[in-house]
């Protein structure tokens, strides 16, 4: 299970990761406190940078459960960092950009060389990803993540009949969208207006953040 670290960037994490342990951490079951069981290397890819970080995980003798403290910017079992695929999914919600489209404004910082075409080896093509994602990768967060969206809306409906929400107030909340989303956002769509209905909040970019990573979740 996944402890979700705030309040951290990713400049000072990669300089020093062990300050998530100094960070009071409690087990979100029963309160009881956390001791360390245990740490891994992981990649993460911004644009033209590659980060390897540090991530720690944490046990709960009294639960038997143990967790992974991971910082706010990764999303589990993604290398490319939360900003980039959150970006891509807030783009197809609120705009009818194509993936090519979205993609010539992520161009790398002066001085750092970009691969003019891309080579037949295997570290060519990781350099070139390096770079900025794939027009695949981005079809593939988008179809990934409104599949996700579909399978748990019955989730979200149920917890907010039993919260006492009204139903009745999703078409104002679906009016925030515009007309030119792309379909297959959907799902994604809706999803993000239940949430905002069940947390009763008005930032829907705090919700978005809050719903991607119940989306990864079991």
């Amino acid at each position: 299970m996944i402890i979700q670290v705030n309040g951290i960037d990713i400049k000072t994490y990669g300089e020093n990761p062990w300050v998530v342990l100094q960070m009071p951490h409690r087990c979100p079951f029963c309160e009881g406190a956390l001791v360390r069981n245990g740490q891994y290397g992981r990649w993460a890819m911004f644009l033209q940078r590659v980060f390897r970080l540090l991530i720690f995980r944490v046990y709960c003798g009294r639960c038997a459960v143990a967790f992974t403290l991971l910082p706010h910017f990764l999303l589990p079992r993604h290398r490319h960092l939360k900003v980039v695929i959150s970006s891509w999914l807030w783009a197809c919600l609120t705009t009818s950009l194509s993936c090519r489209e979205y993609l010539n404004p992520l161009v790398p910082e002066p001085g750092v060389q970009v691969p003019g075409m891309r080579g037949s080896s295997y570290t060519d093509h990781f350099d070139s990803c390096v770079i900025r994602p794939g027009r695949s990768l981005l079809q593939y967060w988008l179809k990934a993540f409104s599949g996700r969206a579909a399978r748990k809306q019955g989730i979200v409906v149920v917890s907010c009949i039993v919260a006492g929400r009204d139903l009745k107030e999703l078409p104002v909340l679906a009016s925030s969208f515009p007309g030119k989303m792309r379909q297959k956002a959907a799902p994604l769509a809706l999803a993000l207006c239940l949430c905002s209905l069940l947390l009763s909040s008005p930032s829907l970019d705090l919700v978005f953040d809050r719903l991607l990573v119940f989306l990864l979740g079991p």
